[in-house]
């Protein structure tokens, strides 16, 4: 049985064959392999993003009304995972901008729900190395004179990593 053999470089066995003619069945049989192999990846990528989905929609049930913010969720999540399914086919995709937002609001809103669901979205698709979501106040990042905001901002966002 053939064994998956892809260097980091993308190389395969197929770039080591000699152009002689008593290659041309080898090289038959890995082409036919490696679209195997692509096959399988992409196929199992579907199923992992229905799974990834299903997740989604169970937090996001969770929810009391933000049907507005549901919905850009959803296509967030949907963009993401297609690009990761993309990625299993061995296409090219290309960078997609994280979202940058502020989550404004009264005390009781949902802001850090959202946070929560939105870093576990993010770690699920693979942008973030974990699901966990840093809860800070201003008084954390803000410094109390000139030229202390940025080292406290910094102490707090390194200590996360």
């Amino acid at each position: 049985m053939l064994k998956t053999y892809e260097l980091q470089e993308g190389m395969t066995p197929l770039n080591h064959l000699s152009q002689g003619p008593g290659n041309d069945k080898l090289r038959e049989l890995l082409n036919w392999h490696l679209e195997e192999q692509r096959k399988r990846r992409a196929i199992k990528a579907c199923s992992e993003t229905k799974a990834k989905m299903d997740e989604l929609e169970k937090e996001l049930s969770n929810i009391v009304g933000l049907n507005d913010l549901k919905i850009q969720l959803r296509k967030w999540a949907k963009g993401m995972l297609l690009d990761e399914r993309r990625r299993a086919l061995g296409l090219h995709v290309g960078t997609r901008r994280p979202p940058h937002m502020a989550f404004l609001g009264n005390p009781g809103t949902g802001k850090t729900m959202v946070a929560r669901i939105l870093g576990r979205l993010l770690h699920m698709v693979g942008i973030l190395p974990t699901d966990k979501v840093t809860e800070v106040q201003r008084t954390d990042l803000v410094g109390e004179f000139v030229g202390h905001t940025g080292p406290k901002t910094r102490k707090k966002v390194c200590y996360q990593h």
